[in-house]
Order: C-alpha cells, then structure tokens, then sequence
C-alpha cells in the first residue's frame, strides 16, 4: 500500500525542493501545476471538450463509481443505499444504475438536496427521514472509505 506511505505505487516521489524530497497526499494533485502520476491516473481529455464540464472526471467520481462497481459488487436486482449525496455518492448512485439496481436509495441529512432525486414526485421517497446530526446503521454488506478507495485502486 505504496499509496498509504505517500509516495507512487513504485515508492518514489520523484519530487524534490531545495534537496528535500517532497510527499503526495492521497494521490491527489488538485492544487498542483505540475504534476507526477502513474500512467493509470491520466485520462485524455478532448480539447474541445468544455474545461468546466471534464474538472468533474476528479477522483470523486471514480471513488463513488468504482466503490459500487468494484468494492460493493452491485448486482442486476439489488437495493442500494447509498449514504452522503455529494459528488462521491452521486457517482456512487451511477455506478449502482450501472450495474442494473432495481432501486437505489439516497441519504443526506441536508434537506435541500431532497427534491433533486431522479424520483422527486414521489414524495414517499422523502418521508420519515429525520435530520439527526448522525445516522446509526448495521449492514452485511458495506462499502465504506476503505472499500471506495480500493475502487479507485488506492490500495
């Protein structure tokens, strides 16, 4: 688990400053210029393709997809919860769609995002959700942070 050490999946950083070897943070180069990445981090980007549209491709959208695709193993038939409907849990709902489940349930405890399901009107979806500051639950079969990392192949 490379990855955990802060240096590339070969164990090099291969970035100094001023003779001081300089460490990645969970593989994500966001804020950086310049950039060192494992090929399989790239993605080709068209370049007429809208910049606005394509900064989503970050690893949101591949912790999410891959965590249902890869670490829950979704299944054609399955019902899904999926738990935080950010840009993680959005992509999380893709790849649950993806895979052909009969019914995918969202969770959030900010209200607003409520009325944005792709089932709006059915206003059942919504009812009896209480916005406590936590949620307690017990599953035989949860991808969690560590499952979606494994997702996106992070170790």
């Amino acid at each position: 688990k490379k990855t955990q050490q802060c240096v590339l999946a070969d164990g090099t950083s291969r970035v100094t400053c001023k003779g001081q070897q300089i460490y990645q943070f969970l593989g994500v180069s966001t804020f950086c210029e310049y950039t060192v990445v494992p090929e399989y981090n790239v993605a080709k980007i068209h370049r007429d393709a809208a910049l606005d549209k394509v900064c989503l491709l970050g690893c949101g959208v591949a912790t999410g997809y891959g965590a249902a695709l890869n670490a829950a193993k979704v299944e054609r038939g399955t019902v899904c919860a999926v738990f935080g409907l950010g840009a993680v849990g959005l992509a999380a709902v893709m790849g649950c769609k993806s895979a052909g489940a009969s019914r995918i349930i969202g969770v959030d405890i900010n209200s607003e995002k409520w009325g944005d399901g792709l089932n709006s009107k059915n206003k059942q979806s919504h009812a009896g959700f209480p916005s406590p500051p936590f949620f307690s639950f017990c599953s035989s079969r949860l991808a969690g942070a560590e499952s979606s990392r494994r997702g996106r192949h992070m170790g």
